[in-house]
């Protein structure tokens, strides 16, 4: 759902930065993924890497790895690239619209989560 609502913020962050959209599928199924729901950015896949381990956003565990979803700011300084902030996202955070309408209304959230 976050990644959805990027459509819209793409090109007005682009105009700051660059966004790149990274996931642990492989390249194959993020293309696949990321062509069905339209998005208009760029997606990368870090398969097969520990580049969510070093972020902070997976974590091993019972013989398995679990990925959180995050946003990290990076900078490149040199020959260096830095992560100078970043953020978890979750049900309410200030990255993802809907959540707030929802607390709009008499339901509210309600356990509402996510179809994708």
């Amino acid at each position: 759902m976050w990644a959805d609502g990027f459509r819209g913020d793409a090109r007005h962050l682009n105009d700051r930065m660059s966004m790149v959209l990274t996931s642990p599928d492989s390249p194959e199924i993020m293309k696949d993924f990321a062509d069905s729901r339209d998005w208009d950015y760029p997606v990368a896949s870090y398969h097969g890497t520990q580049f969510a381990h070093e972020m902070g956003f997976a974590e091993d565990r019972e013989g398995r790895t679990f990925y959180a979803p995050g946003v990290s700011a990076l900078v490149k300084d040199g020959d260096k690239i830095m992560r100078v902030s970043y953020d978890s996202f979750g049900p309410g955070d200030l990255y993802n619209t809907p959540w707030h309408f929802f607390e709009m209304f008499p339901k509210s959230v309600n356990g509402w989560m996510p179809k994708y």
